[in-house]
């Protein structure tokens, strides 16, 4: 794997795709289209696959409270839901990956269960390259590659046109593009390639 693709799969995912987690207080979720996007701009679209396998869904029975003009009560009423696991396998062919792990999910309707647990797979395998892993670790939605200021120089320097240079430029981790030495060779390069 480039150091490109590394740096795809390690940047801070988009504000929109980290939300709190619906049932689960003080834990994130990440929408599970940021985690295709990152595999399709990483590896290309239709260099990667994910395959399921189906372990159970079953109905159960869930104690809900009543709420009354606004306010909860101490009734509660029975509601059916489907309970299922999935087991997900994430591969990307050309570079010999093959993840597998295991989803879940909760949801009145049976098939968005089971996509629910298919989803929850998929962003496990994910992490396991880097997608989402400084949520995990419990940094925040923050980059999580890690580039040095020469490293950053030498690819801005590798530049040969003012496009190569905006598109080195702006494939920088985030916290390099606001660095006043890497902004500041930028600039340098600008002028000379002008």
């Amino acid at each position: 794997m480039t150091k490109e693709q590394e740096q795809i799969l390690k940047t801070q995912l988009p504000a929109w795709a980290v939300k709190e987690h619906p049932t689960r207080k003080g834990m994130s979720a990440i929408h599970p289209m940021a985690i295709i996007d990152v595999l399709n701009e990483a590896f290309g679209i239709g260099k990667w696959k994910f395959e399921t396998s189906f372990i159970s869904c079953d109905k159960e029975i869930q104690k809900v409270a009543v709420w009354e003009n606004g306010k909860k009560t101490d009734k509660t009423k029975d509601r059916e839901i489907y309970v299922s696991a999935v087991k997900g396998t994430l591969i990307v062919p050309e570079h010999d990956i093959h993840i597998e792990q295991f989803g879940g999910s909760t949801n009145d309707d049976k098939g968005d269960s089971l996509k629910g647990g298919a989803t929850d797979a998929l962003t496990k395998c994910a992490s396991y390259l880097g997608v989402g892993a400084t949520i995990y670790k419990g940094q925040g939605n923050v980059d999580g590659f890690t580039m040095s200021t020469e490293e950053a120089w030498t690819k801005l320097m590798e530049a040969t046109t003012l496009d190569e240079l905006k598109t080195a430029f702006v494939s920088l981790p985030k916290s390099l593009q606001s660095d006043a030495e890497v902004v500041a060779k930028k600039d340098e390069l600008k002028t000379k390639l002008s």
